[in-house]
């Protein structure tokens, strides 16, 4: 599994791509909306969590994007945000999407559990779609 991992902050990123690969998933990070942009077309990218405040914009454009290019990725997107109250538009936003929230700071295992249910996620999707087609295979070949 390779995650997008978007902060602006160097120390979380190095912190969160240091525990997570130790669990076997494999980190890419980015500093602001334009290097995301390029890690995610670089790489095939199976989860994304995304800081709201970066330097050159915010998360919102930015899942906003991710999803326009990649809508089964919307399942696989979570947020991450040190306001503790946040502006009544992002604490909107934050609450329209279904997205997990993690608030800074946030304990490095629940990263982890955000990637697992992923995963979780991932296999049930694939299991309903070989059902799907075998369901088909058998109506074509009656």
């Amino acid at each position: 599994m390779i995650v997008l991992y978007v902060d602006d902050e160097p120390t979380i990123r190095r912190a969160v791509k240091l525990w997570l690969s130790r669990y076997g998933i494999h980190v890419v990070t980015a500093a602001s909306v334009a290097e995301a942009r390029e890690q995610f077309e670089r790489h095939h990218v199976d989860g994304v969590f995304l800081d709201v405040w970066l330097e050159d914009g915010n998360g919102f454009d930015l899942y906003d994007w991710l999803v326009s290019v990649s809508p089964a990725l919307a399942s696989r997107i979570a947020f991450v945000t040190g306001d503790a109250v946040g502006t009544p538009r992002s604490h909107k936003r934050l609450s329209g999407l279904k997205c997990s929230v993690l608030r800074k700071p946030f304990d490095l295992d629940a990263l982890r559990d955000v990637v697992a249910e992923w995963v979780r996620g991932a296999g049930r999707e694939h299991a309903h779609q070989r059902a799907a087609e075998r369901s088909a295979a058998r109506g074509a070949n009656p």
